[in-house]
C-alpha cells in the first residue's frame, strides 16, 4: 500500500467519526483506484456499518441517480468514490457533509465544478473539504502549474500585464 491511500483510509475512518456522509473524487485515472479488482476501496477498513458506492462510466444513470437519492435523504454513513469526468452538471451531492479530493483534477476550475456538486443550495451542513497530496510529487507540480496560470488569467482578464513566464504559461513558445 502507497501513503497516499494510507492517507486516505486514515483521514476517511477520522472524518466518519463527525460527518456522515463523503464524496470522494478521484480524477484523471480510476482503474486500479476505484474500478477493478485491485481497488484501493477494500483497503479503506471503514467500519462495516458504512456503505460504500462508486460512480464511473460503467455505472449507469439509473444507479447513478439512486445513489445520488441516497445520499441526500438515506440516513446511514455513506461514503460515495466518484469518477471526477462522470462529475458533470446537474450532478447533486448535497446530501455530504465531507468531499476529498484523492488527487486534483488538471485546473482549478474543473476541481470548483467538482466542489460544487457538493456544495449547492439545499446543502444540509457545513461543508469539510480535503485534498490528499503527496509531498514532492508530481501532483505538487500540477497544482503550482494550475495556481500559475489561473494567476496569469485573472491578471490578463484584470488588464494587468503578464511577465514572460506567465506568456509561455498562457500563450506557449
Amino acid at each position: 500500500e502507497g501513503a497516499k491511500v494510507k492517507k486516505l483510509a486514515e483521514t476517511l475512518n477520522n472524518d466518519l467519526k463527525t460527518q456522515e456522509k463523503i464524496v470522494v473524487f478521484v480524477n484523471s485515472y480510476i482503474e486500479g483506484v476505484i474500478k477493478g479488482k485491485q481497488n484501493i476501496i477494500s483497503k479503506m477498513n471503514l467500519p462495516k456499518d458504512v456503505i460504500v458506492e462508486e460512480i464511473h462510466g460503467e455505472i449507469t444513470h439509473e444507479e447513478r441517480k439512486r445513489i445520488e437519492d441516497e445520499l441526500k435523504s438515506g440516513n446511514k454513513k455513506t461514503v460515495v468514490f466518484v469518477s471526477g469526468q462522470t462529475a458533470d452538471v446537474g450532478v447533486d451531492f448535497s446530501g455530504a457533509d465531507g468531499v476529498i479530493f484523492y488527487n486534483e483534477p488538471w485546473s482549478n476550475y474543473e476541481k470548483a465544478q467538482q466542489q460544487s456538486r457538493v456544495y449547492r443550495e439545499g446543502l444540509q451542513n457545513p461543508l469539510v473539504s480535503k485534498t490528499i497530496m503527496t509531498r514532492n510529487s508530481i501532483e505538487e507540480g500540477m497544482r503550482d502549474y494550475s495556481n500559475s496560470k489561473e494567476r496569469a488569467i485573472k491578471k490578463l482578464l484584470k488588464g494587468i500585464s503578464n511577465t514572460d513566464a506567465e506568456k509561455k504559461l498562457l500563450y506557449g513558445d
